[in-house]
């Protein structure tokens, strides 16, 4: 009702994505939040466009839950728009798009992620680790090799797990 959104229970999800695509332009900050929270849900890849246009917008909780979003989608559109974040101020969002790559998986998501490997948060170093054991070529054996002597435990431990999944997914030669 705030976000002036009127749904039937019974609604296709189009017809609900739509709705939701209104309501990211809502005045308040958590009514932008829980729109782009329910597109990630509904899993509409027409709603990327309208998730990423929001990656500039003033909160960065809203922010944050589009990249959530678009990583639950796993549209690969959303690729470059997810890699201007990975530079946003808050740890938050760079996390949330670190995440998002990870689960897009393409060469260009990957490649995004070699940069945060030395990043200022535990958490998205830890991240974009994990991500690193999607690749199908040996490119990020060095960073990981770098994270097995990371300050953060969770880290180099992360590391060792990419590592084994990383050399399983490289073909031999």
């Amino acid at each position: 009702t705030m976000a002036n959104v009127d749904l039937d229970d019974d609604a296709a999800d189009w017809v609900k994505a739509k709705a939701f695509v209104r309501a990211l332009n809502a005045e308040i900050p958590e009514l932008r939040m829980a729109a782009a929270n329910a597109l990630g849900e509904l899993d509409e890849s027409d709603a990327v466009p309208k998730l990423t246009a929001v990656f500039d917008d003033s909160d960065p909780r809203v922010r944050a839950r589009a990249a959530r979003a678009t990583g639950k989608i796993s549209d690969p559109r959303a690729t470059s728009p997810l890699e201007s974040l990975l530079t946003d101020p808050k740890a938050g969002v760079r996390r949330e798009a670190a995440e998002a790559l990870g689960r897009i998986s393409n060469r260009q998501a990957l490649q995004a992620l070699l940069t945060l490997y030395d990043d200022d948060d535990e958490r998205v170093r830890r991240i974009a680790v994990s991500a690193f054991g999607n690749f199908d070529n040996d490119r990020p054996v060095d960073p990981l090799i770098n994270a097995l002597g990371d300050d953060a435990s969770t880290v180099r431990r992360t590391a060792v797990f990419s590592l084994i999944e990383l050399l399983s997914n490289v073909p031999t030669e």
